[in-house]
């Protein structure tokens, strides 16, 4: 394995699936939705009223300091997930470099209620919270203060934005260890804006199936620690997965809906996966909305990267819905997952209705695979912001570099 490679040594992870990667990997292998009825904010005057929402009845709750919710609670998942990563990959006493977090609307749930209060109560609107309940500064503080933390800021895709902005790091020598994920706290701004858009379901997300009617909000969060293979060797690292390659492109068609051709998207997979045949990709972690759209043109553009007999692929929306900033970062930790267990994530949500798409849903186990040694994490954003991620299992990576 080449020194500047980047691999993955940790991994944490807070969904409505379960908190924890092992209560996330179990939930994601049941077809058990986790949406309910929002209780984070009014809905009564819209026509949709469910969501991924975390609470006391999510898998694994106890890992969330539920005292700090109050406090800013993107910033309090963001920490518990930030925490298992650091503790998978050991690196409790090692300084990063750099911490990247990708969002879609930061902090603007934690602000929703107080000023919703305030106007209701005619007293006028509050003011913003303080620096100090900030996202960005609760993790920087978290991680001890003079590390350089930003926000990657490109909506739906920014989880995978962050992984790849470390992975730049990485292999140009910039960095050595970089902290990097995403989170997001389910927000009224976002809830209405999509419920007025007519993009959100009714009870359930159906990813790629012919009777899809839009997608569900969630949220939660994700973070990996990636590091140099040198760096990652030199301390004895457990190796989850290294980064095989990633793909960026922009369709400027739209503001908000994809380029139907999927052309964007196609080119994105192909540069994820530049190093490798396609045929070598055994599982394709989706983005897979649920939208008549999105599917339609994901769906594309799988069908113009992959030839006959295509990789299984699947959506875990299905399940734990849509959470904006924090998605791709999420299903890099199941992809990552997927390769530890090599074993494919079901496309849950058919509910035995047909996908006239083309697409090949996963369903379980390796789906006829001799061995998951490759996949590839897909996330696109409004704007025709496309990215994509190819992850290797580490062995495989090993091999790719001796042989």
């Amino acid at each position: 394995m080449i020194a500047r490679t980047p691999v993955v040594t940790g991994l944490g992870v807070v969904s409505a699936a379960g908190i924890g990667a092992g209560n996330f990997w179990l939930g994601l292998q049941r077809d058990t939705p986790r949406f309910r009825e929002v209780s984070l904010f009014p809905t009564d005057d819209l026509p949709n009223h469910v969501a991924g929402e975390i609470g006391p009845w999510t898998p694994g709750f106890d890992r969330v300091d539920a005292d700090q919710l109050h406090a800013g609670r993107t910033a309090t998942f963001a920490l518990a997930a930030l925490d298992e990563a650091i503790a998978d990959a050991g690196i409790g006493g090692v300084r990063p470099d750099r911490v990247l977090v990708g969002t879609t609307v930061g902090d603007v749930a934690d602000h929703e209620g107080p000023r919703r209060e305030a106007m209701q109560a005619g007293s006028g609107r509050p003011g913003s919270l303080s620096l100090d309940e900030s996202l960005r500064t609760r993790i920087a503080r978290h991680v001890g203060g003079s590390v350089p933390t930003d926000l990657i800021v490109t909506a739906c895709a920014a989880g995978n934005m962050a992984l790849i902005r470390a992975t730049q790091l990485i292999a140009s020598g910039s960095a050595n260890v970089v902290i990097c994920g995403g989170a997001e706290a389910i927000s009224r701004m976002a809830f209405v804006g999509f419920s007025r858009m007519r993009g959100m379901a009714q009870e359930r997300c159906r990813p790629f199936s012919d009777e899809r009617d839009g997608l569900l909000l969630g949220e939660g969060s994700a973070f990996l620690i990636v590091e140099s293979a040198a760096h990652a060797a030199a301390r004895d690292a457990t190796v989850r997965a290294t980064i095989a390659g990633y793909g960026l492109t922009c369709d400027a068609k739209h503001p908000a809906a994809p380029d139907p051709s999927g052309d964007g998207v196609a080119r994105a997979m192909k540069s994820a996966i530049a190093a490798a045949d396609p045929s070598e990709v055994a599982y394709v972690c989706a983005h897979g909305t649920g939208t008549p759209q999105n599917d339609a043109a994901e769906a594309a553009a799988y069908l113009q990267v992959f030839a006959e007999p295509r990789p299984p692929i699947s959506s875990i929306k299905a399940l734990i819905g849509h959470s904006l900033g924090a998605a791709s970062a999420i299903e890099a930790v199941a992809c990552a997952l997927v390769i530890k267990h090599q074993q494919t994530i079901p496309q849950w949500g058919l509910d035995g209705a047909s996908t006239s798409l083309g697409i090949r849903p996963a369903t379980g186990g390796r789906d006829d695979a001799a061995q998951i040694d490759l996949v590839l994490n897909n996330a696109f954003a409004f704007g025709g912001n496309n990215t994509c991620v190819g992850l290797r299992r580490p062995e495989a990576a090993l091999e790719a570099t001796t042989t």
